[in-house]
């Protein structure tokens, strides 16, 4: 087993900028992560775990966007503004 590169990338800056609260989330489920004294910390992965740890990663943020879109499709701003807005991203 080895760590997957871009789970130790995004582990490193997640310690140096504030993760998202719900991108954690969704990287713990999708199998990235794994809480360790109550931080996120790299699960040690073989390639193909990896390559299909980020593709449920990838599936679980475009659901997430999708359904905070399709929630606010009758409001005044764009949707595009709720999905930023859900995820913290200016």
């Amino acid at each position: 087993m080895v760590y997957c590169a871009i789970a130790n990338l995004s582990w490193t800056l997640s310690r140096v900028v504030v993760m998202n609260e719900r991108i954690r989330e969704l990287a713990k489920q999708s199998g990235l992560f794994v809480e360790l004294n109550g931080n996120p910390w790299p699960k040690a992965l073989s390639a193909d775990e990896c390559v299909a740890a980020y593709n449920k990663f990838a599936q679980l943020i475009v659901k997430e966007c999708a359904d905070t879109a399709t929630m606010n499709s009758h409001q005044w701003e764009p949707p595009g503004h709720y999905v930023r807005k859900h995820f913290g991203v200016e």
